[in-house]
């Protein structure tokens, strides 16, 4: 009975939203709690499309988390502008930190309204100078 506590309190449940520390502020809370809101009821039946990786809901979870709701929410809001038709598709991460030119009063700033940041494998080993043998 112990080792079998002891075993479930070492597993890590696996969660497809950001896992990393953020501060747990109201703001936060309520936009990632409307974010897992709609990851548990309508993404089932309409969310099911995404062409981006990670899906449009985890990168707004995780852009609300990281960077608080008004900037997160703005960051969400223009990944799902590029994930319509003729949008973009492919690998697009939250950015670690915000861009330099923006600001509250500037909230289209926040948010990369074309394009992905993956860089491909071949721009990689460029900028590391070498070659790929």
């Amino acid at each position: 009975m112990l080792e079998e506590l002891l075993l479930s309190a070492s597993i890590k449940r696996y969660s497809r939203n950001f896992a990393g520390p953020w501060p747990k502020t109201p703001g936060r809370l309520l936009g990632t709690g409307f974010v897992r809101l709609y990851q548990l009821t309508l993404s089932g039946f309409i969310g099911n499309s995404c062409r981006h990786l990670p899906t449009c809901s985890e990168y707004a979870y995780e852009a609300i988390a990281r960077h608080g709701l008004w900037a997160g929410g703005w960051m969400g809001f223009a990944r799902i502008c590029r994930c319509g038709p003729g949008g973009t598709s492919g690998l697009d991460l939250v950015a670690e930190a915000l861009p330099v030119e923006s600001a509250w009063y500037k909230p289209w700033r926040y948010a990369r309204w074309r394009g992905v940041n993956a860089l491909m494998l071949c721009e990689t080993v460029e900028s590391a100078g070498g070659r790929s043998s």
